[in-house]
């Protein structure tokens, strides 16, 4: 089975995540989000872009832990790097982009929403969390940057160094969601929203998301040349603890 599964409504195209039901990103995964990343920049045909889920209770929950906590350096380097391709070409792309969050969203499923212009959130309990504290990784600059031009200091320093997952109505009421629904209407008004975008004359809208980063400190430089503190803290004694620790607790 696909591990991402696409379909056209229209101008409108929607990705699904398909893998398992928490939708864990792996190597596989990634290639293929960034392969639709690369579909939608260069089809003029599809104007809007829906990142949905198949699973009722998860959006993702980040990277595949069973596979990436046993990378090494080089390995995560090179893992990480297709992530960052994924999140700035969708911050980059010049059409709209609309996430269909249909249940939890951690780590890198949380940055995944966060990369796009809209997202849509199930008011069903779940949870949003940015936790890679926990698993002792430092984030690249890029995603900083995101978290905190999206929510100010303030709460971006509350979900960053506690780790601790916000429920839907905080997230929409701190600004990480911009709508809450019911779990059977968040995908149809992410599509309905997409479809607005789609709406929108093609050169006005790219130049509004490319002026919208400018503004907030952009500067079109890419976090694959600031990955090495990532990795540093990856390989090092404090990363390697923490990583194990949770593979055993998963063992138990």
């Amino acid at each position: 089975m696909a591990c991402i599964t696409t379909e056209r409504d229209g101008g409108v195209l929607i990705a699904t995540l398909s893998r398992g039901k928490a939708n864990a990103l792996d190597a596989e995964t990634l290639e293929a989000l960034h392969a639709v990343v690369q579909r939608v920049t260069e089809d003029d045909e599809i104007r809007a872009l829906v990142v949905a889920s198949g699973s009722p209770r998860f959006f993702s929950t980040g990277f595949d832990v069973g596979e990436v906590f046993r990378y090494d350096g080089n390995q995560m380097r090179s893992f990480f790097s297709t992530f960052i391709d994924v999140y700035e070409g969708l911050q980059a792309m010049p059409k709209g982009v609309v996430a269909a969050v249909s249940g939890h969203a951690y780590a890198g499923g949380a940055v995944l929403a966060l990369a796009c212009d809209w997202q849509i959130m199930t008011d069903a309990p779940c949870g949003f969390a940015l936790n890679e504290v926990d698993v002792g990784v430092i984030l690249p600059p890029g995603i900083t940057r995101l978290v905190v031009n999206r929510l100010g200091t303030g709460y971006a320093r509350q979900l960053l160094l506690s780790g601790e997952p916000v429920s839907p109505t905080d997230a929409l009421r701190i600004g990480l969601v911009n709508e809450l629904a019911a779990p059977d209407e968040v995908l149809p008004r992410a599509v309905s929203r997409a479809q607005c975008f789609a709406s929108k004359p093609p050169a006005a809208f790219a130049a509004i998301k490319t002026k919208l980063r400018n503004l907030t400190g952009d500067d079109g430089s890419s976090d694959r040349d600031r990955l090495d503190p990532f990795i540093a803290q990856w390989e090092s004694a404090e990363g390697r603890a923490a990583r194990q620790a949770i593979l055993e607790a998963m063992q138990r």
